[in-house]
């Protein structure tokens, strides 16, 4: 994650905020979306940074998929999420 903070010029919060989804690998950005303003942005992704970001995504997958298979692939939700209620 410091690497992360450092090299791409996130701030902590919006490093502790990124998911999967959010890494394009191809184009080498990182996007944003919990700028200050609820604004997005695009950053670089540095070349030095995407490969073991990249292994860790697969070995979190790779655990992910074995976690499922044991029967243990299930997050417990709070309150209104966890039956269905929409919250607002």
């Amino acid at each position: 994650m410091a690497a992360i903070i450092n090299g791409a010029g996130l701030r902590v919060k919006e490093c502790c905020k990124l998911r999967m989804q959010d890494v394009d690998f191809e184009a080498r950005t990182i996007r944003i979306s919990s700028r200050k303003g609820d604004k997005r942005s695009l950053t670089i992704l540095p070349d030095l940074l995407a490969p073991a970001l990249y292994r860790q995504i697969r070995w979190r997958a790779a655990l992910h998929e074995l976690d499922i298979a044991e029967g243990r692939g299930f997050v417990e939700l709070p309150g209104r999420i966890a039956i269905g209620i929409p919250s607002g």
